[in-house]
C-alpha cells in the first residue's frame, strides 16, 4: 500500500500564491516637473518646426505641456531637462494626453553622451495614456559619444516631445505627467 502524504508547507505556499495580489512593481518618480530647468529644441536641423513647452496642472497632475506646429516644415519639437537614472531601472515610464494620436519621441542621453531615440505611439486622444521605455532591450536608435548602442548608466538627460507624422500635421499640444522609472 503506498501512501501519499500532503505537506502542510506546500499547501500553505500554494495557498498564499492563490491569495496573495501579484505585488506592483516598484516605481520611482522623476521629480523633474517645473523644478529643473528644460531645454527647447524645434529640430534645427529639419527647420520650419515651432512651439513651446510650458507646464501647468492638468487634470489635477502636474504636466509638461508640448505645444508642437508643423505647417511651415520641420520634423519634430523636444524638451529636455537633466536627470539622474541610474542602472537597474527595467522601464521608463509616463503618462502622455493629447486630443490626437501622435508619434511621441524620446531621447535619453547616457554617461558618454550617447544618445538614445525612442519613438513610442499616443494611440488613446482626449485620455491619460502611459507609454513604457524598455531600458532593458537594445535602444532603437543610437548616435553620438560613444556610438555602440548600449546604455551606459546613469542617464543623465530625458527629452521628449513629439515627431512629425500623418496626425500632427495641424497645430496640437500634448501633455506628459508622472514620468517614472520601474524597477
Amino acid at each position: 500500500m503506498i501512501r501519499r502524504c500532503i505537506c502542510p508547507k506546500l499547501i500553505w505556499v500554494g495557498f498564499l500564491a492563490a491569495v496573495l495580489p501579484q505585488l506592483p512593481a516598484a516605481e520611482t518618480p522623476l521629480d523633474i516637473l517645473g523644478g529643473p530647468k528644460w531645454a527647447w529644441n524645434p529640430g534645427y536641423e529639419f527647420p520650419g518646426a515651432k512651439g513651446d513647452r510650458r507646464f501647468e496642472t492638468v487634470d489635477g497632475r502636474d504636466a509638461l505641456v508640448v505645444n508642437y506646429d508643423f505647417t511651415g516644415g520641420g520634423a519634430y519639437v523636444i524638451a529636455g531637462t537633466r536627470v539622474e537614472i541610474a542602472a537597474g531601472a527595467s522601464s521608463l515610464d509616463f503618462d502622455v494626453r493629447a486630443h490626437r494620436n501622435l508619434k511621441i519621441v524620446v531621447r535619453l542621453e547616457d554617461a558618454e553622451k550617447q544618445t538614445h531615440q525612442y519613438n513610442v505611439l499616443y494611440e488613446n486622444p482626449g485620455q491619460w495614456q502611459t507609454l513604457s521605455l524598455d531600458l532593458k532591450a537594445t535602444p532603437p536608435k543610437s548616435f553620438g559619444g560613444s556610438a555602440d548602442g548600449v546604455i551606459h548608466y546613469p542617464i543623465r538627460k530625458f527629452w521628449i516631445g513629439i515627431g512629425k507624422g500623418g496626425t500632427a500635421l495641424d497645430p496640437g499640444e500634448a501633455a506628459v505627467s508622472k514620468i517614472r522609472t520601474v524597477e
